[in-house]
C-alpha cells in the first residue's frame, strides 16, 4: 500500500525527531559532580589547628553550572546538555572543607562567626574550569585554583597570609565529551588539593607557647 505524500512527510518528521533525541539528550539531562573525598578517620597531630574556608570565588567564565568549553583564544561555549550538580563555588567549597577535615594537622573546620574561632583561614579563587577544545584532535581538561592560607592571631594583630600559590592541571582527554571532561576535573581537583595540603602543612606557622610564670628571685 502506498503512503500518501503528506503521510510520508509526517513519518519522516517522526523518524528525525526520534533520531534527534538519541543524538542530543534533553537540556540538562547529564549531571556531573566534583566530589569531595570520603570522610576519613585520623589521629590528630599535636597542636592541630582550627580552620575555616573563608571564601571561594570563581572566574566569571566558569561561574555557571553548565560545562564550559574553550573553542578559541577568547571564545567559549556552554554545553546545553550537561550541567554540574551545584554551583562550582559550592562544589569546590565542599572539596576543600572535607579535604581539610581529613588532615591530621586540622582539629576542626568551622564556620566564621561561630562559637569556635579559627586559627587559619583558607581562601580560593577558581581561575579555570574548562574543556579546552581549541586543538580539535588534542582536547584537554583544565583546572586552575589559587589558594591562600592566612593566620588569625589574637587581636589587635592583623590577619596575615603565609601561603599563596596558584595550582594548574591540564589533563589530556581521550574523547571530546562532557563525561571525559568531568572525570578529568575530578582527577585534577584531587591532585591540586592534595598538593596544597602538603604545602600547607610545611608552611604552617609555629605555635606560640604561652609565657611561663616568672620564678621567684632568690
Amino acid at each position: 500500500m502506498r503512503i500518501p505524500f503528506a503521510g510520508r512527510l509526517v513519518l519522516l518528521a517522526l523518524v528525525l525527531g526520534v533520531g534527534g533525541c538519541v543524538s542530543k539528550p534533553n537540556l540538562g539531562s547529564q549531571i556531573f559532580a566534583i566530589d569531595p573525598p570520603p570522610i576519613a578517620s585520623k589521629t590528630l597531630a599535636p597542636g592541630a589547628y582550627i580552620f575555616s574556608v573563608d571564601r571561594v570565588e570563581v572566574a566569571p567564565e566558569f561561574v555557571g553550572r553548565s560545562l564550559t568549553y574553550r573553542t578559541g583564544i577568547h571564545s567559549f561555549e556552554r554545553d546545553p546538555y550537561a550541567v554540574l550538580a551545584g554551583a562550582p563555588r559550592e562544589l569546590v567549597l565542599a572539596v576543600l572543607r572535607t579535604s581539610l577535615g581529613n588532615a591530621a594537622f586540622v582539629r576542626d573546620v568551622v564556620e566564621l562567626g561561630g562559637p569556635q574561632a579559627p586559627d587559619i583561614l583558607v581562601e580560593a579563587y577558581v581561575s579555570d574550569l574548562e574543556g579546552d577544545f581549541t586543538v580539535p584532535d588534542k582536547p584537554v581538561a583544565v583546572v586552575g585554583l589559587e589558594l591562600v592560607a592566612l593566620s588569625v592571631p589574637q587581636a589587635p594583630a592583623p590577619v596575615a597570609p603565609f601561603l599563596r600559590k596558584a595550582y594548574v592541571r591540564r589533563l589530556p582527554l581521550a574523547e571530546k565529551t562532557a563525561t571525559a571532561t568531568a572525570n578529568a576535573w575530578n582527577q585534577a581537583m584531587t591532585s591540586i588539593v592534595e598538593e596544597f595540603l602538603v604545602d600547607l602543612k610545611a608552611a604552617l606557622p609555629a605555635r606560640v607557647a604561652a609565657p611561663s610564670p616568672r620564678g621567684r628571685s632568690r
